[in-house]
């Protein structure tokens, strides 16, 4: 599978990508620093699993969720927000996964292996 992520944190980004790199269902790994460079992404490849790892407004994320759903990617939102009502509304616009960003991202491997048996 194919996956992109998107993160401005070259601390947690440097993180995943060993992680993904590391994870037997991952055939390639797209990495941009911003929603901008990863919408690009999706014309230059097909993706699979979409990893978001930044903070971006709700308006951005609804945005990128629709493109998700055009291309059937699915996506992995790595976020500090994780409260019940930011969950359900996560949901509702079609994010697959909401993890903590500070102790849940080991996860993400177990997740793509379901991804990848379906």
């Amino acid at each position: 599978m194919t996956i992109l992520l998107i993160d401005n944190s070259p601390i947690t980004s440097g993180r995943i990508v060993e992680l993904l790199q590391n994870t037997k269902e991952v055939d390639n790994v797209f990495y941009a620093k911003d929603v901008k460079k990863g919408c690009a992404m999706f014309a230059a490849s097909t993706i699979d699993v979409l990893i978001l790892a930044t903070h971006i407004v709700n308006d951005e994320l609804v945005n990128l969720s629709e493109l998700c759903k055009l291309f059937q990617c699915q996506i992995i939102l790595l976020s500090q927000y994780t409260h019940t009502s930011y969950s359900s509304w996560c949901r509702e616009i079609g994010v697959a996964y909401l993890l903590d960003k500070a102790s849940e991202v080991d996860q993400v491997e177990n997740i793509l292996k379901q991804f990848s048996n379906n």
